[in-house]
Order: structure tokens, then sequence, then C-alpha cells
């Protein structure tokens, strides 16, 4: 009898190492760069050494998975750990072929650069372009599409400057005597007469009633990246004016529509300021088919000063 409770003993002693054993799984990393970072369920796995592989032991059940690179959009991933079970991911940047796989369940994590685009625009035409000290085979005016975000030096002649490109931005920079800008948008505070100009900014609406809210308009940032869609897309150019004067102003105003140089639609407004009051004016241009491409409105005063420049791209989803 002692024999036989010393065995049930031993038997059930070993049961519950075999379960203390089994209660974890594992997720191993192989980053592919020393910059990369992996989270679980949003905390951090370590990796103070910069190692190529990162592990991590999970308890069982769905865990959410985080891959991060700077410059690149990260990649979410849900994922089921098994008790005892190893699961293994490769991250790559680029599309590429498997040299190897590994025995157990192997998955592969691909990061889309992100991008942005510009045009370069110069006073003269024609001048030759270095971009991060490449030339480029086009002369002035040149558009850049899929470029990669960060810092971006542009040399025309003995003019340099750097920019930094944001993803899925437009930007328009240009050469003018001896020197380099953002040119996107610009804007001519001082409109005469104790008019004030305090923001010109863009925006698109798809639906034909024009539903605009103006306290959102004010707070917005700017957007000049838009993506042609199977309905009208209707143009918001908004100004927004303050007349510090102690007198009604008014003034006609005129808003020209370019794609690339050419001059595409022109329209002409009234505009009506009371005394120490701000009022806003906007202008509305649609049509049925918008051709994919770089894109300038022009505000201009009624004796011909520019109030306003902003560039824009429209563009069609690949």
């Amino acid at each position: 009898m002692v024999t036989r409770a010393v065995m049930g003993l031993f038997v059930l002693m070993m049961t519950l190492v075999e379960a203390s054993i089994a209660q974890y799984g594992y997720l191993k990393v192989e980053l592919g760069a020393p910059d990369v970072q992996v989270y679980v369920d949003e905390v951090l796995i370590p990796n103070p050494d910069g190692d190529q592989v990162v592990t991590a032991q999970l308890t069982p059940g769905t865990h959410m998975l985080r891959f991060v690179r700077p410059g690149y959009r990260p990649e979410l991933r849900e994922v089921s750990i098994q008790p005892d079970r190893l699961l293994f991911y490769q991250i790559d940047f680029k599309p590429s072929v498997p040299t190897s796989r590994y025995l157990g369940e192997s998955r592969r994590i691909t990061l889309q650069q992100a991008t942005a685009s510009f045009v370069v625009v110069s006073n003269p035409p024609d001048m030759p372009v270095k971009i991060n000290g490449q030339p480029l085979n086009e002369r002035t005016p040149v558009a850049v599409e899929l470029f990669p975000v960060g810092p971006v030096q542009i040399q025309i002649g003995d003019a340099s400057a750097t920019f930094h490109l944001e993803a899925d931005k437009f930007r328009r920079f240009k050469y003018e005597r001896g020197r380099i800008f953002d040119a996107t948008y610009e804007i001519s505070h001082q409109v005469g007469d104790g008019v004030e100009l305090l923001n010109a900014k863009l925006a698109v609406e798809y639906e034909s009633k024009l539903n605009v809210d103006w306290n959102w308009l004010r707070r917005a940032a700017p957007q000049n990246n838009f993506q042609i869609g199977r309905s009208p897309m209707y143009l918001l150019c908004i100004l927004f004016f303050r007349n510090h004067s102690d007198r009604t102003v008014e003034f006609n105003r005129s808003v020209r529509i370019y794609r690339g140089e050419k001059l595409v639609e022109t329209r002409r407004f009234r505009t009506r300021l009371l005394p120490g009051a701000s009022a806003q004016g906007w202008y509305n241009y649609t049509r049925r088919r918008w051709p994919p491409g770089i894109y300038r409105v022009e505000i201009l005063h009624e004796n011909g000063r520019k109030l306003a420049s902003m560039a824009f791209r429209v563009y069609r989803n690949q």
C-alpha cells in the first residue's frame, strides 16, 4: 500500500511539472535592421544590444504584434500563441525571394516605404536640377513622384536648400533670385485699405450640397493632395479676411487655376467687408473629370497684386 501511495504521488507531481513547463509559448523575430522595434500588446520587446533577433515568452492565447521602423508604415498582426510552440517572424523591407525557410511555422512581413511627391519650378525656367546631389534628366519645371520621406536637398545653379518631406504630402519648391524656397503656400497678408488676408486654404468636397464647417476649416491643416473618386470633386479655396479699418471695404478678386503652366479656369468675385469685421470668401470649382497632375490656384486683387498662390496635386490611386 505504501508503494502504491508513493507511485500515485509521483505521477501527480510529474503531471504538475509537465503542466507548469507547457504554460508558455514563444515568439522569435528576425528584425532585418537594427532600428526595427517589435511590440507585443503595446509593450516593447527590449533589444538594448541592437541584436538582429529578439525573442519573447508569451502566455497562450491571442496577442497583438506591432512592427515599427522609422520612415515606414507600421504593420499590425493578431496572432494565436500555443503552449510550448514557437512562432517565428522575418521582416523584409522590399520584395525578395526567400533564401531559407524555417522548419516550423514561418511568416514574412513587408513594410512599404512611405513616400511623398513634389514639383520644382524656377524663374527663369529650363534650369538643371540636382536632388540629393544626383542630377535629374529633366529640367525645370519637373515633377518628382514616390520620393522617400525625410530630408531632401534640392540644388539649382549655385543655390541649395534642404527640406523635410512628409508621407503622402505634396510640396512645390521654387528657385528665384538666387534662392530656393517652399512655394506650396504663398500668402501676401497685406491686401490694402486696412484689410488683412489672415489665411488661405484648400479642401475638397464630394457632395454637391457643400456642407462646409467653417469653424473646422479655420482649425484644420491645409490640404493639397487629392485622390480622384467616382463622384465629382468640388475644390474649395477658402480665404479668411479681416478689416482693421473703420469703414466698409469692397474690392474685386479673381481666381485662376493652372494645370502645370496652362490656365484652365478663371473666375471673378466681389468681396465686401464691414468695419472691424472678419469674413471669409470661398470658391468652389467642379468638373466631372479631373486629369491627374500638378495644379496651382492664384488669387489676385483687382489691382493685380497676388494675394495667394497654392499648389495641389490630383492623383489616381494605383
